[in-house]
């Protein structure tokens, strides 16, 4: 025996396990074939996919350039890109866009009064509550010139302001787009001493409706005129020359027959938004008129002339803020009623608490419309409830000053804002009313300096109560109450809400008290009342606005002993409405107005966590500004830009009051370049998507124009084509490496001698060679873009050549590679998938084959291995029965032996 083998036959002494081994190596040379045979088969199938995955990545490169889409790259250049950023994609087109920047986007921010410091020093010694409405509550409201004159806007230009002395300043208005902007840019000229501003002359004609331009002197001559072809100054209503050193303009704001129903009231619409219905009327005749799909002040008018038979008339009133009806049978009253449960005709301003009899059966109704940049009262403490007082009834109130001087104030419900605030400011006593600093009301300061007490006193009605002013107020100054805007109506669009970033369409989930749930799909809603609609829809959940006109009132009418439980299963309409939640109780008031609770000795840490646990959607942080008293501040904030997103912050403690730091502001842009035919852009966050595949983003203004140039990426469409080649040159030299056959070593690829793969090869060389039909014979083929074939069988090309032919024959270009069906990207993409598709494509069942014999391979060595492993155990149970037989005879003829010497005499 050799030496390495080891003796498991204890009595024979044999090497059974090498015997064995020996006897069934004969046998196990199939298994090393087979073995042989799936690797050779493993080689292969990988080679397969490793040709398959380069041909994807021809196909893809192709797939690009297979439709018109795939050449519309451009480049964005923005010739000031500190003012104007631009990024185009793929859907750009070509071409050169002004534009003008003039205000960024701006947060809402709220800063406090400064105390020693964040942790340890009390801001109050008794308890209050801080206010904070997250919801665009201001009272001031912005005026858009595109606004002005029923929506014809003003003439984008120039003017020329001459003053009493004779000095003349030029006014480019040309990229203005606010009211404010006007006022500011006549009040800074520089040259004329002269100061622009709204009309607050109560008795004009033209209150709160026409600009006033003064000479600083008060005295003396002043003419405002149009500049070359510009109407500016004719569109602002101020063109003219006066003697008395103030020129009064001619209205600018004011209704037409084409002005919208929902831009009335304060955009609150009529009716909720709804359809307006039907109007019932009662004077010398009685009638009824038919609204339904009525959408313009012109509708209306049109149908109630209809209605009135000649009779009755309607027309815009003289100032052309509301509605004029004239009734020829001179009746004692009129009256203007609405079909049951809407608001129609208390929307348009006709109904009898505020209708107007002129004498000789004319009856004015109230304006739709308020003064420039004022709301109507209608539009405060929350829903229609206005401020008191009607025509039948007025309300009254007085202001007496500290030294005895006396205004008194008279509500008859025709009143906007600013009309309240120039009666309060023009009468006898010396007092300043203005809107407060959180913008929710009034403050009203006396200005006497006098002995006495500055008091605000009820005569008829509670006005002065709806303001918060009613009292007695030693210290000079009164902060009145919030007065509700209705910010939240029926007619509110749902891309408003969520601070600006709108609703995502999905479902809302109900689940009222008695258990019972419903599924709300808010898919296609564009407006607060269209989801209010739906909710109310399941029965036993009645939804309306709340009486402050901030949020939704949901009532539970199911009495059951459950919870209401509200939330989103897709989208976010729950969330941006503030229904979302478990709610106690049969009614729920989901304000958008949250009350924090400050105790007594609270710091600003505790402040700032509390308006944090209470989980309101601002943002809060304390700060040091650095001063070297009373340095620590707490900030409330918006948690987004644009107007959308505004709050309003207000403390009725005396100690821990907040100021505007900031308000909520959109960004705003001129489209087009200065001039009158350019267009006005809002964004809440300043970024803008005006043109078709260019994106935005204002980070700076300038009242110089942005010009964004969109010219065709000629680098990056060379860079796809060469891709193409690349790609091409990958997929040969896989096939190269996978198919070589060397003479001198006999080596040889994987797929050496494939014809299949040989004609991938050819085929793809034929579709990339092939002429185009149908295109122009110099641009039918790749050649005319440098690309060919080499000697060696890869694709070359000529950069210059591609570059020049992008440039110069783009369109030609684009049809070589796009052209119905034959066109090379298209050609190519559907060529290849007919061999590297996932569903039937060639190199799948190619593959699929490979692991098929792989398996037929493996399933033969299964069997053979079964075959040896049987083989085995036989030789094994015959090796043992020799050790045991050869282990008995050796027992035998010990015991012979030992009889033996037993028998033999010693």
């Amino acid at each position: 025996m050799s030496g390495g083998l080891g003796i498991d036959g204890l009595v024979s002494g044999l090497d059974t396990s090498g015997i064995i081994d020996a006897l069934l190596a004969l046998k196990a040379r199939p298994l090393d074939r087979l073995a042989a045979k799936i690797d050779e088969v493993g080689v292969r199938k990988a080679a397969l996919l490793d040709i398959s995955s380069r041909l994807k990545v021809l196909q893809d490169a192709a797939k690009k350039l297979s439709l018109p889409g795939g050449f519309n790259r451009v480049n964005a250049v923005s010739s000031n890109e500190a003012i104007l950023r631009a990024t185009g994609v793929a859907s750009a087109q070509t071409g050169s866009y002004a534009f003008v920047a003039r205000r960024m986007a701006t947060s809402s921010q709220f800063v406090s009064t400064g105390f020693a410091d964040v942790s340890t020093a009390p801001v109050t010694g008794t308890p209050g509550t801080l206010t904070i409405e997250v919801g665009d509550a201001q009272l001031r409201r912005e005026v858009e010139l595109a606004s002005l004159r029923a929506g014809q806007g003003f003439d984008r230009g120039k003017l020329r302001i001459t003053d009493d002395g004779g000095r003349t300043a030029i006014i480019d208005l040309s990229n203005a787009i606010t009211l404010d902007e006007v006022v500011e840019a006549i009040n800074n000229n520089g040259v004329a001493q002269v100061s622009a501003g709204i009309d607050e002359n109560l008795g004009s004609g033209t209150f709160g409706d026409a600009l006033v331009i003064r000479n600083l002197s008060g005295i003396g001559n002043l003419t405002v005129a149009d500049v070359g072809t510009d109407a500016t100054a004719t569109s602002l209503g101020i063109a003219g020359t006066t003697a008395t050193g103030e020129l009064t303009g001619a209205s600018i704001n004011f209704v037409g027959t084409a002005t919208s129903l929902a831009s009335l009231n304060d955009s609150r619409g009529v009716n909720g938004g709804g359809d307006p219905q039907t109007l019932f009327f009662g004077g010398s005749i009685a009638f009824s008129v038919n609204l339904t799909g009525a959408q313009t002040l012109g509708d209306v008018i049109d149908r109630i002339n209809t209605a009135g038979g000649g009779t009755v008339t309607a027309a815009l009133s003289t100032d052309r803020k509301g509605i004029l009806l004239t009734d020829t049978g001179a009746p004692a009253a009129l009256t203007v009623t609405s079909s049951g449960g809407t608001t129609t005709a208390a929307d348009l301003g006709l109904t009898a608490d505020v209708l107007r009899d002129d004498g000789g059966g004319v009856f004015s109704g109230r304006n739709l419309i308020a003064s420039l940049g004022s709301l109507l009262s209608q539009s405060l403490r929350g829903q229609g409830s206005g401020l008191g007082g009607d025509m039948t009834t007025p309300s009254q109130f007085t202001l007496t000053d500290r030294a005895g001087g006396l205004t008194a104030v008279t509500l008859t419900g025709r009143e906007d804002l600013a009309n309240i605030l120039a009666q309060i400011n023009d009468g006898a006593a010396n007092v300043t009313a203005t809107i407060n600093a959180a913008g929710t009301g009034i403050e009203v300061v006396d200005n006497s300096f006098g002995a006495g007490t500055f008091t605000v006193a009820e005569v008829t009605g509670a006005s002065a109560a709806a303001l918060g002013i009613v009292g007695a107020h030693a210290s000079g100054a009164v902060n009145g109450r919030n007065l509700n805007l209705n910010y939240l109506h029926r007619q509110t669009a749902l891309s408003t809400l969520n601070n600006g970033q709108g609703v995502i369409a999905g479902a809302i989930r109900v689940r009222l008290s008695n258990g019972i749930a419903s599924d709300v799909n808010t898919s296609g809603a564009k407006t607060v009342g269209e989801l209010m609609a739906r909710l109310d829809a399941v029965a036993g959940l009645d939804v309306s606005i709340n009486d402050t006109g901030d949020g939704l009132l949901l009532s539970d009418t199911t009495g059951g002993s459950g919870q209401l439980d509200i939330k989103d299963i897709g989208g976010n309409a729950a969330q941006a409405l503030n229904v979302a939640g478990t709610f106690s109780g049969a009614t729920v008031d989901r304000s958008f107005e949250y009350q924090v609770a400050v105790a007594a000795g609270a710091t600003l840490n505790q402040v700032m966590l509390d308006i944090v646990n209470a989980k309101i959607p601002v943002a809060v942080n304390t700060f040091g500004d650095g001063s070297a008293s009373n340095p620590a501040r707490l900030a409330i904030g918006g948690k987004a830009s644009g107007r959308a997103a505004a709050i309003s912050v207000r403390s009725d403690l005396a100690a821990f009051n907040f100021a505007a730091t900031s308000q909520a502001q959109d960004a705003l842009m001129l489209y087009g370049g200065a001039g009158g035919n350019a267009q006005v852009l809002r964004s809440r966050d300043g970024r803008f998507s005006v043109i078709p595949g260019v994106n935005l983003d204002l980070v700076g203004i300038s009242n110089a124009p942005v010009t964004i140039s969109l010219s065709r990426d000629v680098a990056g469409l060379s860079e796809d084509l060469t891709a193409i080649v690349d790609a091409y040159n990958e997929f040969a030299t896989g096939v190269d490496e996978m198919t070589f056959f060397d003479t001198q070593t006999f080596e040889k690829g994987p797929l050496h001698g494939d014809s299949s793969i040989s004609g991938i090869e050819a085929t793809l060389r034929r579709l990339i060679s092939e002429p185009v039909e149908g295109v122009p014979g110099n641009m039918n083929n790749l050649r005319a873009l440098g690309v060919g074939f080499d000697s060696g069988g890869k694709l070359t090309l000529d950069a210059q050549q591609l570059t020049t032919a992008l440039t110069a024959n783009f369109d030609q270009v684009v049809d070589l590679f796009t052209h119905a069906e034959i066109g090379v990207g298209k050609r190519l993409d559907s060529g290849i998938d007919h061999y590297v598709n996932s569903f039937d494509g060639a190199f799948k069942q190619w593959t699929q084959a490979e692991d098929r014999r792989i398996e037929r391979y493996t399933t033969d060595a299964e069997r053979i291995q079964y075959s040896l492993d049987l083989e085995r155990k036989r030789l094994q149970y015959q090796f043992e029965a020799l050790e045991q037989f050869l282990a008995q005879s050796q027992n035998t003829q010990a015991q012979l032996t030992n009889q033996l010497k037993a028998l033999t005499p010693k």
